[in-house]
């Protein structure tokens, strides 16, 4: 699509074309008056510039006295062939134009104003997301990013603290000093991941903002905001009527994680300005391709620091479930009302049966086991002293053991986006190498041939 050009009027003379970009960049620096007219194709006759919505955020810098334009010079024939005078343009007839073709959005975001040309017919899911643009702003971007990257690293210390005490009180308990020795090896090995987490997360961001991209409109982007929103309300509302009707609350947890990450990532998408994309309808079809490929390479990175901090806080608040069931085995396994809590972080109140089937993902069919009937049998019935031994703190460990693995993921995440973001952009970089190859070769071909 070609870039729509503008014409204004000044003293004696039209001048232009100019593109829309040019033309609120005049008007900021006050080389544009509010009195001078401007006209663009598809427009009926000239008009005053200040009619155009959005071409005059603030005051300009000098407001020339508005002086009458004479005819401009000769211009192609779908063109107006008189620009007016400055007061016949403050009085344009109501059927010079129809409303909707003199709306213009000359609004500071590029994005936002390319978004604007791509067609008057709109859709109901536009305007749901144009209302959505101004609540949620680059800046509110930045603000939650920052957030959760603090929640997750001094999270962090407090879940080593909370893995620490869980392997203490299971030793103490148990009488099995390795673990912790065990609880000591995980809780320097969530230090080392904290301090690359910390490291990485810095240089991430520097990263991002020293990349940028080109697309020829936000349709990919805002699609991708949409599907992320929608997947996001599904999954809260699917999940929790399953974990309701199942009474597996294990569902929990994830739905309002998976609710938090996809709804940030619809956020970002819909400010194309967070990811350094630029908007052109200049761009060609390998720019494009090239654009989304780093578009979802940027968008990872801007959605890594929300899945860092809600993971951690995930993995705490299972770690603190398995130290209740270390300290009070017995109160958790005979309240009938713990165990939609102990469902919800991934152990139970039976020892293993249900313990087991929520920490896999809540699969409802091992609630109906009876536990460790073949285990108990061969031991000497549910009553063994060695089988009560043995699976008194199963539930705790199998909560502990996804609390840890919870932990583990989240403090790795920031390490595992700097390698996924330089692969990508390293695939970037061949694919910009085998685009301008194969332009090379056609234009010697058509060199070769003109020869």
């Amino acid at each position: 699509m070609a870039p729509i050009e503008w014409y204004y009027a000044q003293g004696n003379q039209q001048r232009g074309p100019v593109t829309a970009a040019e033309l609120k960049l005049l008007a900021d620096r006050g080389e544009l008056s509010p009195d001078d007219l401007v006209w663009r194709a598809g427009m009926e006759d000239w008009i005053a510039a200040r009619k155009v919505k959005g071409l005059f955020d603030s005051p300009p810098r000098s407001v020339a006295a508005p002086v009458p334009a004479p005819p401009p010079e000769p211009v192609p024939a779908s063109r107006p062939q008189t620009v007016p005078s400055t007061s016949s343009a403050d009085a344009i007839p109501a059927t010079t134009a129809p409303a909707n073709r003199l709306h213009v959005a000359f609004e500071r975001s590029p994005a936002a104003f390319e978004r604007s040309r791509e067609g008057s017919a709109r859709h109901l899911f536009d305007y749901l997301l144009e209302a959505a643009r101004p609540r949620f702003t680059p800046a509110f971007v930045d603000a939650t990013a920052r957030l959760f990257t603090w929640v997750g690293h001094y999270g962090l210390y407090a879940a080593m603290a909370l893995v620490l005490v869980f392997h203490v009180a299971l030793a103490a308990r148990s009488n099995r000093f390795w673990s912790f020795v065990v609880g000591l090896v995980l809780t320097v090995a969530l230090a080392l991941l904290q301090y690359a987490a910390s490291r990485f997360s810095g240089t991430l961001v520097r990263l991002d903002r020293s990349t940028s991209g080109q697309m020829a409109s936000t349709a990919f982007l805002d699609c991708l905001a949409l599907s992320c929103s929608v997947l996001g309300f599904l999954c809260l509302v699917g999940l929790t009527l399953l974990a309701l009707q199942s009474r597996t609350f294990s569902w929990l947890l994830p739905a309002l994680a998976t609710f938090i990450v996809c709804h940030y990532a619809a956020i970002v998408a819909i400010n194309p300005e967070t990811l350094r994309m630029t908007i052109s309808a200049e761009t060609t079809v390998s720019d494009e391709a090239i654009g989304v490929v780093t578009a979802l390479a940027k968008m990872a990175l801007r959605i890594g620091p929300v899945a860092f901090g809600v993971g951690v806080v995930w993995g705490g608040v299972k770690m603190l479930w398995a130290i209740a069931l270390v300290l009070f085995p017995a109160t958790a396994a005979s309240s009938a009302s713990v165990s939609g809590l102990d469902a919800l972080i991934g152990g139970s109140v039976s020892p293993l049966g249900v313990g087991l089937g929520s920490g896999l993902g809540g699969l409802g069919d091992l609630d109906h086991l009876s536990p460790l009937d073949g285990l108990s049998s061969g031991l000497g019935g549910a009553s063994s002293p060695l089988l009560g031994e043995l699976t008194r703190f199963l539930p705790a460990q199998a909560a502990a053991a996804s609390g840890i693995w919870t932990l583990f993921l989240s403090a790795a995440l920031p390490t595992l986006l700097y390698v996924v973001f330089l692969f990508s952009y390293v695939m970037v970089d061949l694919l910009r190498l085998f685009l301008a190859l194969a332009r090379r070769i056609a234009d010697l071909a058509e060199v070769k041939e003109e020869h």
